[in-house]
């Protein structure tokens, strides 16, 4: 019984360690990040022309400006 939870706790330290160096697609996050950012310094300048290129679909921007 105690090797059992000896191994069982080896195995769950050994398959976290495992998880935690599996290597992400970062390329994707910092696209997100960075658009984020550009979307928050238009919104601070009050720059519509951003937003008019950004909208997924017709929009009143002016509502945003206000």
């Amino acid at each position: 019984m105690k090797r059992s939870i000896i191994a069982l706790a080896l195995l769950t330290l050994v398959v976290t360690f495992a998880l935690g160096q599996i290597k992400r697609n970062n390329s994707v996050e910092a696209q997100i990040v960075a658009l984020e950012k550009r979307a928050f310094e238009a919104w601070k300048n009050k720059d519509r022309k951003f937003f008019e290129e950004h909208m997924s679909q017709p929009a009143n921007t002016s509502t945003l400006m206000e």
